[in-house]
């Protein structure tokens, strides 16, 4: 029997087939209070995550100051940055948030004018339903997770991983219309294995909605923007 997509494995499109993005009103007052901020949004985000993934890779960029200078003044680049580097994380198993906070921590530790600006998962291992029952499907796996061109399956590692998550502190405009400063959180599925109109898909829809909303729940979410392009079935 011809295995098939969406039931004994999906694919990776060219194409962003699901984007959400959940907009956390910041409380932060300083430089040294956006780090603490990230520190408990990215604790519990991980927290909500265990569900559907594991984070085995990523990497948070660093933003060092010679002075102690104003949380505004970074945002609007008034003051240049001193030094820019990226902190990698990785662990065969998942990255902890334990992990997390002490790398957060020990950054806000050695560099007294530090700011934490992105954060980009480089390794995810999803917990996805599929016909033969729960796979731990990740970029390398091609037995359950395919490359997918024009329609066509390809003989090659997909080139993006099944599911990816950032977390920024930005700037961006509330409901009024306001620049209020902010945490986003992002996911981007390259696989439409949310929407597929099986049992299998309803499952897995089930968990990434679950995840979406006990993110919402923790936090003073200012906005949500769900998936553009696709419905929900």
């Amino acid at each position: 029997m011809t295995p098939e997509k969406n039931k004994d494995y999906i694919t990776c499109t060219s194409d962003t087939t699901g984007r959400w993005k959940i907009g956390i009103r910041s409380s932060a007052n300083s430089i040294t209070d956006t780090v603490d901020e990230l520190t408990t949004v990215v604790t519990k985000l991980w927290s909500a995550l265990q569900q559907l993934c594991r984070v085995k890779q990523c990497v948070f960029a660093v933003w060092v100051y010679d002075q102690n200078v104003t949380l505004e003044d970074a945002l609007t680049l008034n003051v240049k940055e001193e030094e820019v580097y990226h902190e990698h994380l990785k662990n065969d198993n998942d990255i902890s948030s334990k992990l997390v906070r002490h790398a957060f921590e020990t950054v806000a530790n050695d560099n007294k004018y530090a700011r934490i600006t992105h954060l980009q998962s480089e390794e995810i291992e999803l917990c996805l339903r599929l016909q033969s029952g729960d796979s731990q499907i990740s970029k390398s796996d091609t037995e359950f997770y395919k490359n997918q061109v024009h329609d066509e399956i390809v003989d090659e590692e997909p080139a993006f991983q099944p599911l990816a998550i950032t977390v920024d502190y930005t700037r961006s405009e509330d409901e009024e219309s306001e620049k209020v400063n902010t945490v986003e959180i992002k996911f981007t599925s390259m696989s439409d294995i949310w929407f597929a109109d099986t049992e299998q898909g309803r499952v897995n829809r089930h968990r990434l909605v679950t995840v979406l909303d006990e993110v919402q729940q923790q936090f003073d979410v200012m906005s949500v923007l769900p998936n553009q392009g696709n419905q929900w079935n």
